[in-house]
């Protein structure tokens, strides 16, 4: 539905109205012609900021045409009165969307230190989280490093001007398909690191799923309801996240979807030591600004669609999109330079799949391709495979020189599920065993292969 719908709303100032079946609190913004947004007042207290028609205006209630009271969030509740949650103040006029960018990215370069690249990749991602909800998919922004490279600083930095944000130090796998559902926003992560593989690959099909729309995570009630039926429940992860780790998460398909900085100790970084009270003040400033921008763009905002032959893999292209509709309304240089990172996320991504075993497998596969016969054998590709990359004679620790067999260092069946379920190749069987055609189909997946894993001739043939 769109916001230009001409609903009217009967607006109410009324703070003790009872309480009733239609009665409900919200805080998020509602597609039915305005935004009503929940600001924080200097004073502590909460109000709507009502955006319709151009224009603001601050009330306690909405009474919807349905009849449902819609009511901001209360002070009193422990996600406020904890900081859990940061809400903006009222909006604040911020000029032009050029002058909005440069004072949001010299706010998070003054209290951060990174690359120019990097920098205007997170200035943009802040103005993106204020209207996320205008796209379809969305990337992530991720930090790795070790202990003292600035990982919470930097999370600290975004929670401060990104739409309301929560910031987590550790939760359940509950918790933060929960927090996410029910608040919405912007969800920050410190300390990612799921060495527990059960939990990686819970928090991984969260995260796998949260950043495209309508695809909710699901899950079974514990207790059945009074007919004894389990029921399930579904929870939506949808939403910009942002994430600080000591290490690669581990799982390809998540690393796709995250714009990721590296961080290394810095002693020479000129950025206060603590953040103190100019900090907070420029932040609500700034919120303020970009509460204006959300009420600007979110139900005006024309999104156009990426095209780019520089970018290979389509998942990269995919995130990329929102973050480049943002710079277009900064400039076109800028979308330029959102492009250019892309390439270098890409780039990047094709070097850690190339140092994969599944692409020393595949460069074996090329070499074999132009060989005799319309057949390659798992056996051949295994044998091939150890003598191009297996581990040969090693010296033992009692000083003997052991030979290894192809077989103990990627056997048939090894290769043979690589074959099948890594590069989706078709496989058959004969009397010597499993095995690939010649034929052009295999010729063109290999291919595409080859361009994906930025395998070329010059690796092939050294």
């Amino acid at each position: 539905m769109s916001l230009r719908h001409n609903l009217k709303l009967r607006i109410t100032n009324f703070t003790n109205m009872p309480k009733k079946d239609n009665y409900e609190i919200a805080y998020v913004s509602e597609d039915f012609g305005i935004i009503a947004e929940t600001i924080i007042k200097k004073n502590g207290k909460t109000k709507f900021a009502i955006y319709q028609d151009g224009k603001v205006e601050f009330k306690n209630q909405l009474v919807l045409p349905d009849g449902k009271i819609i009511e901001p969030l209360n002070e009193s509740l422990d996600v406020i009165k904890s900081k859990f949650i940061t809400l903006p103040p009222k909006p604040i006029p911020y000029g032009t969307e050029g002058e909005l960018f440069t004072e949001v990215k010299s706010f998070f370069r003054k209290y951060f230190s990174t690359t120019k690249g990097f920098r205007e990749i997170v200035a943009l991602y802040i103005m993106l989280t204020w209207i996320y909800e205008r796209f379809n998919d969305l990337p992530y922004l991720r930090v790795i490093g070790t202990l003292g490279t600035g990982k919470s600083r930097f999370l600290k930095t975004l929670s401060a001007c990104t739409y309301n944000s929560m910031m987590l130090g550790s939760a359940s796998v509950s918790a933060i398909f929960r927090t996410i559902d029910k608040y919405k926003g912007t969800f920050i992560l410190d300390e990612a690191n799921f060495k527990n593989s059960e939990y990686s690959s819970e928090v991984a099909k969260i995260f796998n799923n949260g950043n495209t729309k309508d695809a909710p995570v699901a899950r079974m009630r514990e207790k059945a309801n009074s007919n004894g039926e389990f029921t399930t429940d579904f929870f939506q992860v949808f939403g910009p996240k942002i994430l600080a780790s000591r290490e690669s998460f581990g799982d390809a398909a998540f690393e796709s979807r995250c714009f990721a900085q590296r961080l290394y100790p810095n002693k020479n970084i000129k950025v206060p030591i603590s953040l103190g009270e100019e900090f907070w003040k420029e932040a609500r400033i700034l919120r303020g600004k970009l509460l204006a921008f959300r009420f600007k763009h979110y139900g005006s905002l024309n999104i156009k669609e990426l095209a780019s032959e520089k970018i290979n893999n389509l998942r990269i292209l995919q995130i990329t999109q929102p973050l480049w509709n943002v710079a277009l309304l900064v400039g076109k240089e800028v979308a330029q330079n959102v492009i250019e990172e892309a390439m270098l996320m890409d780039r990047d991504l094709i070097a850690d799949q190339s140092d994969t075993t599944e692409a020393d497998v595949l460069i074996v596969i090329m070499r074999l391709m132009d060989q005799e016969g319309d057949k390659i054998h798992m056996k051949k590709i295994a044998e091939k495979h150890f003598k191009s990359f297996g581990r040969g004679s090693q010296i033992t620790e009692d000083g003997l020189t052991a030979i290894f067999d192809y077989k103990s260092d990627l056997s048939e069946r090894k290769i043979g599920e690589i074959v099948g379920k890594v590069l989706h190749l078709k496989k058959f069987r004969d009397n010597k065993g499993i095995f690939i055609f010649k034929d052009q189909v295999t010729k063109s997946a290999l291919n595409n292969l080859c361009e994906r894993y930025g395998i070329t001739d010059d690796i092939i043939y050294p």
